[in-house]
């Protein structure tokens, strides 16, 4: 009997005589890859070394790779991809592994890293990280692989970074320890937050051609060039700037770490112009941290944090440089009460600013943005206002030097106690611009675009100050002279309205090249608890080391035993703190002294009354007034006008500014409305302003 012959089964190839099969042919590649590219021959170098060793764990999640990337990478075209098992993609990936070699071509990457590496003393696996962590964020062929995806165990980083260098994870980990070089100079995103990649712009600047290593950091740092102005244009900082010279140059000569300089204040009052003339005066240049990475992309946040630990670790060898960091506001964030910054991200900070071995200079227009626990951080804080009028009129005099303007026009503009050096040289730039076709016109356009700007400071009245028509019972000339020896005084100024205090205050500022802030009670007082306090304590701090002027503080500094609120007292006692240790010149008025506190008078150090004007300045008032408004003399009321007793300073301004609607025509007309002005002063109907301002008409 035959035996029965076994059924022949046609067996089915393998998987891999099916891809040498393939291997025979020439592969169909997508037309958008480039083989001529070394970085992308990289990129898939490492790419098939993940996907080899953990394809496995894809599973039924394939598809998360996208089919693109998987053909291009697997050299397959659609039809022979969708043909085979997910195992024989992967046999298929391990296969083109092991046939191909390393890419040994040099690229402008391996140049660029090298040069990365040798200026901020990275050894060998921190170049190689660095290798990949550019490819990942250039490639998305091999990003994908470090995308944020559940389903790819995007904890396990560590590992496919040691997979694709074909290095120990041991090696890795240690290489990417939060105190290591790679993170704590910032030139890797966050790990456990961001994935794994280079901080924004850097990738791109290591993919380029670059002329020197200077150029990878451009995106993220540059060198300034020297600054248009030195330390003679900031003479009213010059003890700042002797003190700020000596700390750079010591903390040069020792390396200190953690020097840091928090230059604050308003937009426009010199801040980034005085850090760039301090550098130029001490012959050192000057590094700015950029806003904006190389591919013109805002820095933002942590970000800017991390090119500023790059830029400190790049220059750590570099003498004689300065740090600038602009906009600081952008980064710190302003502190909320209510969510304070987590203890990581202010450890974080922290430490980056203890370990910086650059001086730095840090720039904001609100400390406020700064968190107290950065605050305490910085070595030396300086605050910006708007400069005194000895300043003003020199910098007024540099910007305008081309504008064609009225004789002795800059002097005027030099009473104005608002004007910052941003907004002379805005003005100046539009009149440049505008093309005036005469020195009236250009007065009057800078004119217009400095009224677009309300001032707090004090308003320019409408006469010039006159020393005569000043009725007081001790020798101004006196005070001043003793204020020039001794810059800390404590003033109280008392008498009726339109007397000349306000006018003397800012005379006094004048003549000792000082700002003048001044403080009304509308600007202290508010409804809310706490808030008085606070005010008060904001107008010390802001006026520190110049004068400050409270006015009518008979409103905030009544005798406590007759206060009927519980804000009046502490009002009254904040106030009493303040001025035994306020650094400056402190000036009081008020109309009523003898409601004051008894406890002010023995923190004065000088009490001035000011009085209405006697009859020898009565007469000098009325000769003046006659010669300005061109009227003829009037001898029949020299002796009526000297008999007017409540006449003050203040008269002078208010017939001024009738006299521009209403011309008076002859002496009768003016010392008729003067009559009037002294019987409704007397009657306390009405309430007169200062003058200051240069007298026209």
């Amino acid at each position: 009997m035959s035996k029965k012959s076994k059924p022949i089964h046609k067996s089915r190839p393998s998987a891999a005589i099916d891809d040498a099969c393939d291997w025979d042919c020439e592969p169909d590649v997508p037309v958008f890859i480039s083989w001529e590219d070394p970085h992308y021959l990289w990129a898939c170098h490492y790419a098939l070394r993940i996907l080899s060793h953990d394809g496995h764990r894809l599973g039924s999640h394939w598809w998360f790779m996208k089919d693109d990337f998987a053909h291009e990478l697997l050299e397959w075209d659609e039809h022979r991809y969708q043909k085979h098992s997910i195992q024989g993609r992967l046999r298929r990936a391990r296969s083109l592994l092991r046939r191909k070699k390393i890419p040994e071509t040099a690229c402008e990457l391996d140049r660029n890293v090298d040069a990365l590496a040798s200026r901020l003393g990275f050894g060998n696996v921190e170049q190689k990280i660095i290798h990949l962590a550019a490819l990942v964020d250039e490639y998305p062929i091999l990003g994908i692989f470090f995308e944020d995806t559940d389903d790819w165990n995007t904890h396990q980083n560590h590992t496919r970074i040691a997979i694709a260098l074909d290095l120990d994870p041991s090696r890795i980990l240690q290489a990417l320890g939060p105190r290591e070089g790679l993170r704590s100079s910032g030139l890797l995103k966050h790990l456990e937050r961001d994935g794994f990649g280079l901080m924004p712009g850097l990738a791109t600047a290591l993919l380029q051609e670059q002329t020197d290593e200077t150029q990878l950091f451009s995106g993220l740092f540059q060198s300034l060039p020297p600054s248009a102005f030195n330390l003679a244009d900031f003479p009213h900082l010059q003890a700042h700037s002797r003190i700020l010279t000596r700390i750079l140059t010591g903390a040069q000569q020792d390396q200190t770490q953690g020097v840091h300089i928090l230059l604050h204040g308003a937009p426009g009052t010199g801040k980034t112009a005085y850090a760039r003339a301090l550098a130029a005066a001490m012959e050192w240049c000057v590094v700015e941290v950029r806003h904006e990475d190389a591919k013109q992309e805002p820095l933002e946040g942590d970000t800017r944090f991390q090119a500023f630990a790059l830029c400190q670790r790049a220059l750590a060898k570099q003498s004689q440089t300065l740090v600038l960091f602009d906009e600081v506001e952008d980064v710190f964030g302003e502190p909320h009460p209510w969510f304070p910054l987590p203890p990581r991200h202010k450890a974080w900070t922290n430490h980056l600013l203890e370990q910086a071995k650059v001086p730095t200079v840090w720039i904001t227009n609100r400390i406020e943005s700064i968190d107290p626990a950065y605050r305490r951080r910085f070595l030396y804080t300086l605050e910006f206002r708007n400069p005194p009028k000895r300043v003003r009129q020199k910098m007024l005099d540099a910007q305008m030097q081309s504008v064609e303007l009225p004789e002795g026009q800059t002097a005027l503009w030099a009473e104005r106690s608002d004007l910052s050096p941003g907004r002379i040289q805005q003005a100046s730039t539009i009149a440049t611009l505008c093309r005036p076709e005469s020195a009236t016109e250009s007065a009057e356009l800078i004119e217009h675009v400095w009224s677009l700007h309300q001032s707090a400071q004090i308003p320019d009245a409408w006469t010039a100050f006159d020393p005569t028509l000043i009725e007081s019972d001790t020798d101004l000339n006196s005070v001043l002279s003793s204020l020039q020896k001794h810059q800390n005084a404590t003033l109280l100024f008392h008498g009726p309205s339109g007397t000349g205090k306000t006018a003397f205050a800012r005379h006094l500022a004048d003549q000792l090249g000082k700002t003048l802030y001044t403080r009304s009670p509308s600007d202290l007082l508010s409804k809310y608890v706490g808030d008085n306090e606070q005010n008060l304590a904001a107008a010390f701090r802001e006026a520190l080391g110049e004068i400050l002027f409270l006015d009518e503080v008979d409103s905030f500094l009544q005798e406590r035993a007759h206060a009927q609120h519980n804000w009046e007292i502490s009002m009254v006692n904040e106030l009493l703190q303040r001025m035994e240790s306020f650094a400056g010149i402190l000036i009081l008025a008020t109309n009523l002294p003898e409601t004051l506190d008894r406890a002010m008078y023995r923190r004065m150090d000088l009490s001035i009354g000011f009085q209405p004007l006697g009859k020898a300045k009565r007469q000098y008032l009325w000769q003046q007034l006659l010669k300005v408004l061109e009227i003829p003399d009037a001898p029949d009321y020299v002796r009526k006008n000297a008999g007017l007793a409540h006449l003050v300073p203040a008269d002078l301004a208010r017939v001024i500014r009738r006299h521009r609607f209403q011309p008076f025509r002859e002496g009768k007309d003016l010392w008729q409305f003067l009559e009037q002005s002294e019987t409704q002063r007397r009657r306390g109907a009405l309430q007169e302003v200062g003058f200051t301002a240069h007298l026209t008409c």
